[in-house]
């Protein structure tokens, strides 16, 4: 692979200057079209991981209110220690 980009390098120094310049927009601009394009991606993954935590907050809201125990306390920090190592 490095030698199809030397090759392209070598061809491209070849070229007038002002093509080379404008190759080097292009490649620019391509640059900053795809971290435009990842930045929306990710703004949309944060958006629907917004938009997923109001719908099951909502529906924690819906449900009928109990009072916890000392086994739900329990299993509660158990699946809460248990998300936070996978996240490691």
């Amino acid at each position: 692979m490095s030698s199809n980009l030397d090759q392209l390098t070598a061809d491209a120094m070849k070229l007038p200057l002002r093509d080379r310049v404008q190759l080097a927009q292009r490649l620019v601009s391509t640059i900053d079209d795809e971290e435009y394009f990842k930045a929306l991606l990710l703004e949309q993954q944060k958006s629907r991981s917004e938009e997923k935590l109001e719908m099951l907050l909502a529906e924690g809201l819906a449900t009928e209110s109990s009072a916890l125990d000392e086994k739900d306390w329990q299993h509660t920090r158990a699946e809460l220690e248990n998300r936070i190592t996978q996240n490691k």
